[in-house]
Parts: C-alpha cells; structure tokens; sequence
C-alpha cells in the first residue's frame, strides 16, 4: 500500500520535557551545561526486532548550542530483504543540541530530522525507528536552584498518515535526577508515554502527567540530570516522515512529499511587479517565464515570503514541465470578486496527454479535464468552491496511471472523482507539458506544485490544512502550555484540536 505521513513536534526542544526553571529568589542560581559529561545517541533501525541499523553517538563538544546545523546521524537508507520476495527500505537522519540560559536547561531535535519506511508490499509488519538517547547534565551553581518541572507538561505533535499506514511518537523513561559526588538519586517519576495515530491529520499532544520533585532545592554540591529516549516510528511508507519544529513552511511540505516543482511565487516583495523569471523553490532553478508582468500581492497565511502573483486577462506564468503517466497538480487560488471573471487557467494547457484544472466564468465552480493521446477531453466537476471566493482556496488534481483514477480535491476534500482509461497515454517524461498558469484567470494564485505520482489524500488534506494556518498559532500554543503547574489538557489546545483535526476519507485500492 502506497502511505505518506509527516509528523511535526513542538521545538521538540523538550521546552516542555527537559525545561528547568530557577526558583524565585533574592539571589538566583545559575545553570552551567556540562558537556564532558553529556552524550546523545541515535539509533536507525529498519525493523525494531532485528535486520539492518545503524548508531551514531555525539559527546562534549559535539552536541551544538541549539538545533544545531548538521546531521550527526547523516541522511541514509537501511534495506533489509524479505527471502527474495523483495525489500523493506528505511531512510532516517537526525539532529540534536541542547539551549542553556541562566535558568533553563533544554534539550532539542534539529529541524528535519525524519524516519521514512518503503514497504509498499508490507513484506513486515515491524516499524521503522528513530530513537535519540539523551543524556545530559548541567552545573548547578550557588546559592540553589529548583525545581525542574513538577507540573504536567504537552509537547505538540501534528501526525499526517496516508491509507494504510501507522505512525508513532514516544517518550520513553525520561528521568529528573541529581548527581551529588557520584550519587545519583531520582528527583520525580519517571515519564513514559506513547501517541500513536492513524490516517489523517490530527493534531494532539504528548502529556506528560505532574510529579512531585524531592528535593525541592538543588545546591551546589549539585548537578542535575535529564535523560530518557524519544523516539519516532512508522510503518508502511513510501514517502518521508520529517519532525519539524515549527509550523513547515509550504515549501518544505512539497519538497518533503516528493514534489517535482513547487513554485512560491516570491520572486518579488508584495506591490512589486513579478520578475521575468518563474522559479522552482526546490531547486531553485528557472522552470519558467511571466507572460506579462503581473503583480505580486500578500500570499497565504502559511508563507514565509508572503507574496503571490495577481493575475488579470492579459497575464500568464508560462512553466514548462514534463509529462507524467501520473501526476498531482495543486495551487492556492482566490479570485477577485464573488464569482470567477473568465474560464482562468490555475495549472494545465489544452494539448495531447495534458491536462487543465481552470475557473468557470460567472460563477464559483472549478473544472478540471485530461486529456489522451487524441485530445478526447474526460471531465471532473464542475464543483462549487465553499465559502467566499476572495478568500484562498487549495485545489488539487491526481491522476492514477494504475488505477485510472481522477480526483479532484477542494480545501482538502474530494468533490469529484471518476475512472478514466486514457487508452495509448504516453506521459512518460519524454515531451513536456505547457502550463500557461493564471491564463484568463482574474485573481491571486500561491504556492503551485506539481507531482510525479497521484499525492495520497492525507498529504493533500495536511497541505490544504497548513497552508491557512497562520504559522505563529502554534507558537500560542506552546506558550500556554509549556511550563511549570500547567493543567493540561489546555483550553487553547482542546480548541485547535477541535479545529483542524481530520479524519483520512479514502483507502487506496492495490
């Protein structure tokens, strides 16, 4: 089975795990990190009972102040062949670092770190795994310091899992200790906790319960201690699972999912005229040119550059791209007015084996319409875009080669599908497809991607789910709950879980 999932953890700085706040004192005491003494191991492995792993284990001054700018565990793959029947491939890599402050200690993973199964004839039944085994320890300073956290503590976590597929997050007997001249001595329970998620978009969180701290008071003779295991798996996937320690941006969420272009439109500042040159935000190489010189204006939430392209009757973004037997294309769009103003192109030409996703002139429907080898033209929708038009929308359209199947996806939901048998296609890569992008289309079009295969739903559903998220949502979050004596679960948090928690509507058919 074909499976994609992404997960995303708050700073996974254990901001919430490993954070340590100073006591409101007169004269505070200070945190000192000991590197000499601290180690982080990581471990790859392709099945959890056994086969192909790998470790990597980083001590003193290798483990960086903060995320970090590398890899310790560097990007590769495990296979393990399953008695000739074929093999089970696992990718992973992972960082880790630690942020002292006078009073805070925190342990955090590097942004990108990833876990990735491709066992699309589920030879095994075992998950893939990451772990990081953290052990790390800090000075404590006079006067005295404390306590660590004695509340109860979340650590977001947003899950995208494909049909079919399992994912996993666990905190795995995380400890608050104290090394007092060799002695070491727990100073609250122990954590071990586990999330598991299936198909769909959910985000949740790892709660980890309050506990009381003993000693209160950390002194001088002093140094405190956190350690324990995170660790992330999955099953059954055939794209990759990247942790992220904020909200990803579009860009990472195409380039993570495998897109062959995805394009940002942020060549230029909003109110600026577009440059002549349309680029690809993965490779950044040029895929493409502007017809005229259309306008950039403020993109969707969920865009660093926060610039898109407003396009009118005279305008176009010319991209070339090849032909696929398979294919995604997909695009944020918003028109200018309560219903379209022309049959406007959003991806897609009229041409042998193309395809056109495009606006209907006069009202609030999209249409899309592939095409065989003879320019037979097979139809989905049209569709109603919900809601106002002015506001953005995400639209996607996959066709399966091997299924025959077309969708045709708004705001993360099918609207239309059907079967077409597109008889002598020959989407092969070998001739390329014209895409006179924003075409006859009267509005505003945003993060464009294109994809070599039909994109799982759930994939489609996180992208059209964290395209409109206003990036610093998350941030709240994690203020509101991350901390000492915080109840949990929070209001703030019950409240996004309410908003945005999705359920997978389809299972792919082998």
């Amino acid at each position: 089975m074909l499976a994609h999932r992404l997960i995303r953890s708050m700073m996974f700085t254990f901001a919430a795990t490993l954070l340590c706040t100073a006591m409101a004192a007169p004269t505070q005491a200070a945190l000192s990190f000991k590197n000499s003494d601290s180690t982080v191991i990581f471990t790859h492995e392709v099945n959890e009972s056994g086969g192909p792993s790998r470790t990597v284990t980083i001590s003193g001054s290798q483990i960086p102040f903060g995320p970090g700018l590398t890899f310790p565990l560097a990007d590769s793959s495990l296979t393990e062949n399953f008695s000739g029947n074929g093999d089970v491939v696992s990718r992973a890599r992972a960082g880790f670092g630690q942020i002292t402050t006078l009073f805070t200690g925190t342990g955090t993973v590097k942004p990108g770190t990833l876990i990735t199964q491709s066992d699309p004839d589920n030879l095994s039944d075992e998950f893939s795994s990451l772990s990081i085994d953290f052990d790390l320890k800090w000075d404590v300073t006079p006067p005295r310091y404390g306590p660590p956290i004695i509340g109860a503590f979340n650590v977001p976590v947003l899950a995208v899992v494909g049909s079919g597929g399992a994912a996993k997050v666990e905190i795995i007997d995380m400890k608050w200790q104290k090394d007092t001249g060799g002695t070491v001595t727990d100073l609250r329970t122990q954590a071990n906790v586990e999330v598991n998620f299936d198909q769909g978009a959910t985000l949740t969180a790892i709660s980890v319960p309050p506990a009381a701290f003993s000693p209160f008071l950390l002194t001088p003779a002093d140094d405190l201690l956190v350690n324990g295991t995170i660790k992330f798996s999955t099953k059954n996937a055939d794209q990759p699972v990247h942790f992220y320690p904020e909200l990803p941006s579009m860009t990472e969420l195409a380039e993570d999912s495998n897109a062959f272009v995805h394009l940002e439109f942020n060549e230029a500042a909003p109110g600026n005229n577009a440059a002549g040159q349309v680029i690809d935000s993965i490779s950044g190489l040029q895929v493409g040119v502007y017809g005229t010189v259309p306008q950039h204006v403020a993109g969707i939430p969920n865009d660093p550059g926060n610039s898109a392209v407003a396009f009118d009757s005279t305008d176009n973004a010319l991209v070339v791209v090849p032909s696929f037997q398979s294919f995604t294309a997909e695009a944020f769009i918003a028109a200018n007015g309560a219903t379209f103003l022309g049959n406007g192109i959003i991806a897609g030409e009229v041409e042998d084996d193309g395809f056109i996703i495009r606006s209907i002139n006069g009202t609030n429907q999209i249409e899309a319409i592939i095409f065989d080898p003879s320019q037979n033209a097979f139809s989905l929708g049209p569709v109603a875009i919900p809601g106002p038009l002015t506001d953005f929308h995400h639209v996607a359209l996959t066709y399966d080669d091997e299924t025959k199947d077309a969708m045709l996806f708004v705001d993360g939901v099918l609207l239309a599908s059907d079967n077409f048998d597109l008889a002598g296609l020959t989407r092969n890569g070998g001739f390329s497809l014209v895409n006179l992008i924003g075409n006859d289309f009267n509005g505003t079009i945003d993060e464009w991607s294109y994809y070599d295969f039909a994109k799982d739903f759930a994939f489609i559903e996180a992208t059209a789910l964290l395209g409109q998220t206003d990036p610093t949502s998350f941030d709240r979050i994690i203020g509101a709950i991350a901390g000492d004596n915080v109840p949990e679960p929070t209001t703030a948090l019950l409240g996004l879980l309410g908003a945005i928690s999705l359920a997978g509507r389809r299972r792919r058919r082998a």
